[in-house]
C-alpha cells in the first residue's frame, strides 16, 4: 500500500512489479542453478527490489538468492508469510539495532506481524520489551507472546510510561507512526537507536526529536 501512494522508500518505477511474499513449486530452473531442481517446494525471501522482481501472479521468476527451500511441516501459506515479518524484525533489531541482553525494546504496532515477530527476536537475545498498541485490549496477547510491558498509545502517557520503566535504550520496530517515535525518541540515550517504517512521513518527526537520520535497506534508523 505504502508503495503504490509513493510513500515508500523505493520510488516506483514504471511499468512496476508488485508483491514480497510467495511460495509454491519450481517449474523451472536457470542455466547454472544448482541448490534447487523442479519440484521443489520453497519460498520467498524478500531480498529483491520492487523495480527487478515481484510475486503478484501464478508464475514469477526470481533470483536464486530470494529463494529458499522450506519445511516440509509448513503449508504453502505459512511459508509464504513467514519469511517478510522475521526478516523485517530480524534486520532491524540484530543486524542494525544489535539489540542485547538487558537492553530496552520498545515495538509500535506490536500486534502486528512484524511486531509479534520482534517480540519473539528481542527475547531471544535477553531484551526487555515494552510493546505498544492503540489500546489495552490486545494487551493479554502481547504479554503471552512474550513483551514485558504493554503500552497504550491512546489511553496511557507515553512518554511518562516509557520514562517510568526505562531510560537505558530505546529500538524501536519497522511498525511506528509519527506520534509514537516523536514520543519514544526523547526517552532515547545517546548512542542508543530508534527503528522506524519504511515511510517517508516519518523522517521529519524523527528530525525534530533532535536525531541523526541514516537509511538502511530495511528501514530508517535514527541515532541520538
Amino acid at each position: 500500500m505504502m508503495y503504490r501512494e509513493g510513500a515508500y522508500v523505493i520510488e516506483p518505477v514504471f511499468p512496476t512489479t508488485m508483491g514480497y511474499e510467495g511460495a509454491g513449486v519450481v517449474t523451472a530452473v536457470g542455466t547454472n542453478v544448482r541448490e534447487f531442481s523442479v519440484g521443489d517446494k520453497v519460498s520467498v525471501i524478500p531480498s529483491f527490489m520492487f523495480t527487478e522482481y515481484g510475486t503478484y501472479g501464478e508464475i514469477v521468476n526470481m533470483p536464486v538468492h530470494a529463494v529458499v527451500k522450506h519445511p516440509e511441516n509448513l503449508t504453502m501459506e505459512q511459508a509464504a508469510a513467514s519469511w517478510m515479518m522475521f526478516v523485517t524484525a530480524y534486520g532491524g533489531l540484530i543486524e542494525f539495532g544489535k539489540v542485547q541482553k538487558g537492553d530496552f525494546v520498545v515495538l509500535g504496532g506490536a500486534t502486528s506481524s512484524v511486531g509479534i515477530a520482534a517480540i519473539q527476536i528481542a527475547k531471544m537475545q535477553g531484551a526487555n520489551v515494552i510493546a505498544l498498541s492503540r489500546t489495552h485490549a490486545k494487551g493479554d496477547v502481547l504479554l503471552q507472546k512474550g513483551a514485558d510491558f504493554v503500552i497504550a498509545t491512546k489511553e496511557d502517557d507515553v512518554t511518562c510510561r516509557l520514562s517510568h520503566h526505562t531510560s537505558e535504550s530505546i529500538t524501536g520496530t519497522s511498525t511506528s507512526t509519527p506520534t509514537t517515535v516523536a514520543n519514544a525518541a526523547p526517552e532515547c540515550k545517546p548512542n542508543k537507536e530508534i527503528a522506524t517504517a519504511n515511510s517517508k512521513k516519518l523522517l521529519v518527526p524523527i528530525k525534530h526529536a533532535g536525531a541523526e537520520i541514516s537509511c538502511g535497506n530495511l528501514s530508517y534508523f535514527a541515532k541520538t
